[in-house]
């Protein structure tokens, strides 16, 4: 039996401890205090309980075919990546400690972040799979058993944090709200903000060529009008959640260490160069004149560089979720699945993606609209599943406070005596099929040529008694207009579904510019 102890650290309810608050900044650091989880706070434990060199720390990453203890150390690193993080350990009583230092670490480091341990004495090498689905029992039971409390009590003597909600144990902190007292959980997301930005900027500087740079306010990315002259409440910006398909499965097939590694490295590298090629792809938008002030982009600047109407919240494994500028968020998701689709062929590992794209106004509660584009994300891998993998894209226009799933949401808002009004999920596709992308995308352009009455009121009639659109279609023809025909379509519902709403809904969404620009791409 192998005397080897693993040791796998999982995060849990992270939706939760990034999305709580409606401030970006907040969601920035949070989200930066959970990427560094398993970096300086993992090196400084490991080296404090085993005497870890911090130059071995990353040691698997330039050569994964190495096995543990090869160094002669007394601990080592399985792999970090998908939000889990592998540490062997020679002996099962340092494992012990790791965890209690770990974990106390973390409560000063990164508190009201919640992690769960698994833990396997005789993890054996040899035997890789076996060994992995015995730890990650071990890692579900616990979760299961242990729900430790990772910040301070509130109580009805203490002060509230605004921000969090919960107990404030810092004296007022200057804020752009003014003074506040804010609880250690907030104060430090907001201590992280600084680093955060170094971190984005490192892994995407070249790209930005000290031209561009990333906002910190959600009023700056919708750019829909003068915020000088109009406030900031009537613009939409759009929460975008895009994830791989079937990644898991690809992790339970590895069949040992050298293959989980070289996953686990390929996904990382993967989901950051689609970024990386999606952020190139806006600024030769905005370097080419194709966001122009009269589709509602006001570019705004900051220390003498354009800001970018986009900002990753997470980019990590497999997933990433990004806030833009609403008009932009269709465009951006199809351009970031591209890229991940031949990323992941680049790095050998061949992978399709589904993103759902939750469009909201600017003060629309973030969590909530986060909870609606994972959902819309849902309903795409449905769609996925269902046509042999491919990629798909949901989105959904909220201009108000819906609660629900987004299946909850559109089946409440978006349903009709004649079905269904939302045709989608669509196949990140090129193809002509009602169902794809490119389709959707040439029935606004087609769309755009009739007057604006015109298509407010098919949009009404199509909610309507069959009469009254039929009666519509024979207007728009004594008009001398006609409607693009859609195969399948011709009487503008077929087993209860129509393509023609989803259209006339994105439509202000997807700018004549864009769709022009898309068209020659």
């Amino acid at each position: 039996m192998s005397d080897t102890t693993g040791v796998l650290i999982d995060t849990a309810s992270i939706q939760n401890y990034i999305y709580s608050s409606n401030r970006l900044k907040d969601n920035i650091g949070a989200s930066f205090l959970v990427s560094n989880l398993f970096s300086e706070p993992l090196l400084r434990t490991l080296g404090e309980v085993c005497h870890f060199n911090p130059e071995d720390f990353e040691k698997w990453k330039a050569s994964p075919e190495q096995k543990p203890f090869e160094e002669g150390s007394k601990c080592d690193i399985g792999y970090i990546g998908g939000g889990n993080a592998l540490i062997f350990f020679k002996d099962g009583t340092k494992a012990e400690d790791f965890i209690k230092e770990y974990s106390k670490l973390l409560l000063v480091e990164a508190p009201g972040v919640r992690t769960a341990f698994g833990v396997l004495k005789g993890f054996d090498l040899d035997n890789f799979s076996e060994s992995m689905k015995a730890i990650h029992q071990n890692l579900n039971r616990n979760k299961n058993l242990f729900h430790p409390v990772v910040e301070l009590r509130k109580y009805g003597i203490t002060a509230e944090c605004p921000r969090s909600g919960q107990s404030a144990e810092f004296p007022p902190v200057l804020t752009p709200e003014g003074a506040e007292f804010l609880s250690s959980v907030t104060w430090k997301k907001l201590q992280a903000i600084e680093q955060s930005n170094k971190t984005l900027a490192s892994a995407i500087g070249d790209i930005l060529g000290g031209r561009f740079t990333f906002t910190e306010h959600v009023d700056r990315l919708w750019m829909i009008e003068d915020p000088q002259q109009h406030g900031n409440e009537s613009g939409y910006v759009a929460v975008v959640h895009i994830d791989g398909n079937r990644v898991g499965e690809k992790f339970s097939a590895t069949s040992s260490l050298h293959d989980i590694r070289k996953l686990s490295l390929s996904m990382t590298e993967a989901t950051l160069g689609a970024f990386r090629d999606t952020v190139a792809d806006l600024i030769e938008l905005s370097d080419s004149g194709v966001l122009k002030k009269e589709d509602g982009f006001f570019v705004q600047r900051e220390d003498s560089k354009t800001l970018l109407p986009i900002r990753p919240i997470v980019i990590g494994g497999d997933d990433i979720t990004f806030l833009c500028h609403g008009k932009l968020a269709l465009y951006l998701a199809e351009s970031f699945i591209s890229n991940f689709e031949r990323r992941t062929a680049e790095e050998g590992v061949t992978l399709t993606a589904c993103g759902g794209v939750a469009i909201v106004k600017t003060k629309y509660p973030f969590y909530r609209a986060y909870e609606l584009a994972e959902s819309l994300t849902s309903r795409a891998k449905r769609k996925s599943r269902a046509t042999s993998n491919v990629s798909c894209i949901d989105f959904h226009v909220s201009s108000g406070g819906m609660l629900g799933t987004a299946d909850e949401v559109i089946e409440r808002t978006l349903s009709c005596q004649h079905g269904q009004l939302h045709y989608g999920p669509y196949r990140v596709d090129r193809g002509d099929d009602p169902d794809t992308t490119n389709h959707l995308r040439k029935l606004i352009n087609s769309l755009s040529y009739l007057p604006r009455n015109k298509l407010m009121k098919l949009r009404e009639k199509l909610t309507l008694d069959r009469e009254e659109y039929e009666a519509f279609m024979i207007e728009l023809e004594v008009s001398g207009l006609e409607l693009p025909k859609v195969a399948g379509f011709e009487k503008l519902w077929s087993n209860r579904e129509t393509p023609y709403f989803d259209a006339i809904e994105i439509q202000d969404f997807y700018p004549q510019s864009l769709l022009d620009w898309r068209e020659r791409r």
